[in-house]
């Protein structure tokens, strides 16, 4: 969901969606984002339309603007042509590592691996992958559809391109 320009033709990617954590898919979508959702556990994929819809209503937000949401069959397929990666997967340390490995394998160089971490730095599960200067902690304020600011926490590996990047 970043990129040079961040337009209709942008991909983004929402990786591991907590329930509190729907809200960013929200924000992406009514930005004019087109945006793949993922999760390791398909009753979270399953739910995610409803509490997506269901989130939209709460905050008098337009279902409509869920068009452009789609779920994506497997991480690989979520990150095909994804320009921003957010992640919103558990705050454990070795559980971040192993996502951020996943990530940095599968996703395109250019694209940017950014967490919701609220506890956890980049440094400590981006420091050892080839990719860690595209790595940085993207944490929303809650809930980020009714307030739509995101603290941007770098790590020291992180390009300054990376921070550099508009965002819708």
């Amino acid at each position: 969901m970043q990129e040079e320009t961040c337009y209709h033709d942008t991909y983004c990617s929402h990786y591991r969606l907590r329930p509190d954590r729907s809200g960013l898919t929200i924000v992406f979508a009514r930005a004019g984002l087109n945006v793949r959702i993922w999760d390791a556990d398909p009753a979270v994929i399953a739910a995610a339309p409803a509490a997506l819809h269901a989130a939209c209503k709460e905050v008098g937000q337009d279902p409509l603007v869920l068009s452009h949401v789609t779920v994506a069959a497997d991480m690989a397929t979520a990150l095909d042509g994804a320009e921003w990666v957010q992640e919103s997967g558990p705050e454990r340390l070795n559980i971040k590592r192993q996502i951020y490995a996943d990530l940095d394998r599968l996703a395109a160089p250019e694209t940017i691996l950014a967490s919701s971490s609220s506890a956890i730095v980049a440094s400590q599960f981006g420091a050892d992958l080839p990719g860690r200067g595209r790595i940085l902690v993207a944490h929303p304020v809650n809930p980020p559809h009714v307030i739509p600011v995101v603290e941007l926490c770098p790590s020291p590996d992180t390009a300054l391109v990376v921070m550099d990047r508009p965002r819708p």
